[in-house]
């Protein structure tokens, strides 16, 4: 016998039912708002554990980076071996500039020109004298280096740019044709290397001027090798690797100013650049064309082919950091 409410009692199996309902709804509703409220403070617990997290991996790779880079000291003296027509323009940009911002002093030419006296090696009297006793610090202009380059400047990080042999002897050819003359005999890039030694003159291949030059291996001459001894060609290696600090390429010029900036401890600001004294219009050449202007500059051709492998690797091992 189960218990009953009196209909006189006012409630009937319908109101019971609803009774029952609530009661069942609010407990629902009161287990609900409690499980809500507890997943959001697991949520909000585990987002700020992620941020923690994070925040403790970027402080960590910002402390690495900062450790590998700015332990060193920003290299505030620089001698930068001009070679022609290799882009270089656009990277003694970045070295006038960064003296300019930091107020160091840059060696000018005496003659105030843009080149040190070129074709002559360079000397410490082709620096136009400054008014205080302070030595300059950086040198980019135009020149031929010489021992004493690397002398007046004993604190410098020595640093070159090199391009591959066919578009640097096309841009050479473009750029000279008309005041070298073996260029201007031959009229055309076709023409000289189909026989470079009909148009080439042995015993004086620098010319008054320093144009000729242009014609054979002018970036052994920029870096003052014996750029007309084959036989030299071993030891001028050697000689470049235990002088310089740093070669630039330019056919991997972006890539090249990740290892520029490491070589130099600078900012990613101070090696930002823009393209200077760019043609518009560009040659092209034939493979078996390639192959000739490699075999006659081949002493430049010795300097520049090791390096792109070398370079290619550097870049990875830089870009670990």
């Amino acid at each position: 016998m189960g218990f009953k409410f009196k209909k006189e009692d006012g409630w009937t199996n319908k109101n019971i039912i609803f009774l029952l309902v609530t009661i069942l709804m609010i407990l629902c509703s009161f287990y609900n708002m409690s499980w809500f409220y507890q997943c959001k403070e697991i949520i909000k617990y585990q987002r700020q554990e992620r941020i923690n997290e994070e925040e403790g991996m970027n402080k960590k790779l910002t402390d690495n980076t900062v450790r590998k880079y700015k332990e060193c000291e920003a290299v505030k003296s620089v001698v930068f071996v001009k070679t022609h027509k290799t882009a270089s323009s656009t990277l003694q940009n970045i070295f006038l500039r960064y003296g300019l911002k930091h107020d160091l002093k840059i060696a000018l030419p005496k003659n105030s020109g843009n080149r040190f006296y070129y074709p002559q090696l360079f000397a410490k009297w082709m620096i136009k004298p400054f008014d205080d006793p302070f030595e300059p610090v950086i040198i980019a202009n135009h020149l031929r280096a010489s021992p004493e380059l690397y002398k007046t400047f004993p604190e410098a990080k020595k640093i070159t740019i090199l391009r591959d042999i066919p578009s640097l002897y096309e841009s050479s050819f473009g750029y000279i044709k008309d005041l070298s003359k073996p260029y201007k005999k031959a009229g055309s890039i076709e023409k000289f290397y189909e026989n470079p030694m009909k148009y080439y003159n042995e015993k004086d291949p620098v010319g008054q001027s320093g144009n000729d030059v242009f014609a054979r291996n002018h970036v052994a001459f920029d870096l003052g090798l014996p750029w007309t001894e084959s036989d030299k060609i071993e030891d001028s290696i050697e000689y470049l690797d235990e002088t310089l600090d740093l070669v630039i390429l330019s056919d991997f010029f972006k890539e090249s100013m990740i290892l520029l900036r490491k070589e130099l401890c600078w900012d990613w600001d101070d090696v930002l650049f823009f393209v200077t004294n760019q043609r518009s219009e560009k040659k092209e050449f034939s493979s078996d064309l390639a192959q000739k202007m490699r075999e006659w500059n081949a002493f430049d051709t010795a300097i520049s082919t090791p390096r792109f492998g070398r370079i290619s690797k550097l870049i990875r091992i830089s870009m670990q950091i």
